[in-house]
């Protein structure tokens, strides 16, 4: 087959989407697929891109609706045609608004991927969504709760909707040979890691505020937050609320940090505290490197963490379930060291073999 996949931007393949991305890309090549990468928009990544699995070209769409990024589409359009694309595969927002009216009337399989619970939706946009859901295009979402909230929002047939959950491309590199200079050494305190960039959908107060109830409790976990700091007044407010609670020595900001899981065993408790999640790839890798998990009820998490076998779930907001929920695992080592022992054998069903084999066949029944 030939396969297009066309995304807004790449910034790096670390993050959820573009690691997932990159080993499908991975995956496809492997299998012997002729496969090219398009993007809306260059970054330094990929003006500058060390070696990629596939050839990369950038469309210099800035904007979908300007009449320079219009022309550009319709030239995209004449070309993967012209050049006997059997499948064009979208990713992100702009992309996803694009496919459906580009590709009408046209022979190549195409399909876009819904990976988060509609946080980039707008009321023009979902309108927009609707009024071509009878297209062709087909769409690959990364969970059952994604796909159940898209053919609820987006109106599109349950026929042309498929669940492909995430990839796991287990992490096998020795963890001494990773930079782990921010990271805790192991055993002198209960370490709590959340991975995440720091904005508001993430709730990182919220386990700020947990934490000092669990001090009321006698106490004093240190607790790492991993990810990119936002320089809007975000950040500034999670401070300010460190100091009221007096817990600037417990939290530690450690910024964007290239490659988390090789310092994950040095952490006992992972968590995630987001208001919203599609399939979350940092839960996978907490579950992977055997970290027992609390996690916000929301999106596909309870499809990932299995409460009381593999970590906790409690309601999004829900400070005091929170701290209820990261107590009953800070004082309790079997049930911690279960959990952990649960969690490396349930990770073995998020296969990234799996995840590339299952895109294949969509592609060829299409």
């Amino acid at each position: 087959m030939k396969i297009a996949y066309v995304i807004d931007y790449l910034y790096s393949v670390n993050g959820g989407t573009e690691r997932q991305l990159y080993m499908l890309i991975e995956g496809m090549v492997s299998r012997g697929h002729t496969v090219d990468l398009y993007v809306f928009r260059d970054t330094e990544f990929t003006k500058n891109l060390p070696d990629f699995p596939c050839p990369v070209h950038c469309l210099n769409v800035e904007s979908v609706l300007s009449p320079g990024g219009l022309i550009r589409l319709i030239q995209f359009r004449k070309r993967i045609i012209a050049d006997n694309v059997d499948v064009l595969h979208g990713f992100f927002n702009d992309v996803a608004l694009s496919l459906p009216p580009l590709m009408l009337g046209s022979n190549v399989k195409t399909f876009t991927s819904r990976r988060d619970m509609g946080i980039w939706y707008s009321p023009a946009k979902l309108l927009f969504l609707r009024l071509f859901r009878f297209s062709s295009i087909r769409l690959i979402c990364n969970s059952i709760a994604v796909a159940k909230f898209t053919f609820e929002q987006e109106w599109k047939a349950k026929e042309s909707i498929r669940v492909i959950y995430n990839g796991m491309n287990r992490f096998n590199v020795d963890p001494s040979s990773c930079s782990c200079d921010w990271a805790p050494e192991k055993g002198k305190n209960i370490n709590i890691i959340l991975v995440a960039n720091v904005r508001p959908v993430k709730r990182v107060e919220d386990l700020i505020r947990a934490a000092s109830l669990i001090v009321e409790h006698g106490y004093h976990p240190q607790y790492y937050v991993v990810g990119h700091l936002q320089s809007d007044g975000y950040t500034d407010s999670l401070r300010e609320l460190l100091k009221r609670h007096h817990l600037e020595a417990d939290f530690h900001f450690t910024g964007p940090v290239s490659e988390p899981r090789g310092a994950l065993e040095r952490f006992d408790i992972g968590v995630l505290t987001s208001a919203s999640e599609g399939f979350s790839n940092t839960l996978m890798e907490y579950l992977d490197a055997g970290l027992p998990v609390v996690a916000s009820k929301v999106g596909g998490n309870p499809e990932l963490v299995d409460d009381g076998e593999t970590g906790f779930l409690y309601e999004a907001g829900d400070v005091n379930a929170l701290a209820d929920c990261i107590l009953k695992l800070i004082a309790d080592d079997r049930t911690r060291n279960l959990f952990a022992a649960n969690a490396k054998q349930m990770i073995t069903r998020f296969d990234r073999a799996t995840m590339i084999e299952s895109h294949e066949k969509e592609y060829l029944r299409a």
